[in-house]
């Protein structure tokens, strides 16, 4: 029996590789399989060159991981590699690889089963990484501005897109026209989002006030998601909201 390769900092830092994960695989994967499955041999070489950096790192080493999520993610990438690199009916020419049909169909066949156990891997490691602390983003160490011809947010070089001339559009529009730290008055957010009076009726005036409650937690669940940060952006309390960065 192999003896268990230890664990080198530098190689399997597991907060730096789940983020090469996520950085790398949706398109490597993508730019892989043009490169397997065409015969023109046209990809993106930088995103294939760091798709093989990360094939190697998760399928050459018998380490591991600590992380449940992560291991279960790389025992289903070997899997899914594993087919894709099969070079049974494969042929050699120039510089990429032509499937014989026969091989080609098998193939498909098997990444047909393989994709939804890889796909469910890939989303559970997602999912525990917004989870963990070591890999969230905290706002307040951004530059945060508002783009409003883009309906959206950017956070240093990330960004968050908004549905353009929604509510949550405007509510950020409005909001980043005010000073941050300071809380207005919903009935003003109101105005800036819709503008037109709030305080018409009392029916009204909780229909409106929902509305712009419902807007200040849409945004900050698409921050949380989009940013990868656990922060709110906006503060709704006693009928006020703030910006808090």
């Amino acid at each position: 029996m192999n003896a268990r390769v230890p664990n080198p900092s530098a190689y399997f830092d597991e907060a730096e590789i789940s983020t090469e994960i996520l950085r790398v695989l949706p398109r490597g994967m993508m730019e892989f399989l043009k490169y397997r499955f065409t015969q023109d041999g046209v990809y993106d070489r930088k995103t294939a060159d760091d798709f093989t950096v990360l094939r190697e790192r998760l399928g050459n080493s018998e380490y591991r991981f600590t992380s449940p999520e992560l291991q279960a993610f790389k025992e289903s990438f070997i899997r899914l590699d594993d087919v894709l690199t099969d070079d049974f009916g494969y042929e050699a020419r120039r510089e990429h690889f032509v499937i014989h049909q026969t091989r080609k169909d098998e193939v498909k066949q098997d990444l047909q089963k393989l994709f939804p156990v890889f796909e469910k891997a890939h989303a559970d490691l997602v999912r525990s990484m917004r989870n963990s602390p070591a890999t969230q983003i905290s706002l307040s160490a951004m530059s945060i501005k508002f783009n409003d011809s883009e309906a959206a947010i950017y956070f240093g070089d990330k960004v968050c897109k908004l549905p353009p001339f929604k509510n949550e559009h405007y509510l950020c529009k409005f909001m980043f026209s005010q000073p941050a730290a300071q809380p207005i008055d919903w009935s003003e957010v109101s105005r800036g989002i819709t503008g037109t009076d709030p305080l018409v009726s009392r029916m009204a005036t909780k229909k409106l006030q929902r509305t712009v409650k419902d807007a200040v937690y849409a945004v900050n669940h698409r921050v949380h998601e989009d940013i990868n940060s656990s922060e709110d952006l906006f503060t709704w309390k006693e009928l006020t909201i703030t910006r808090n960065f």
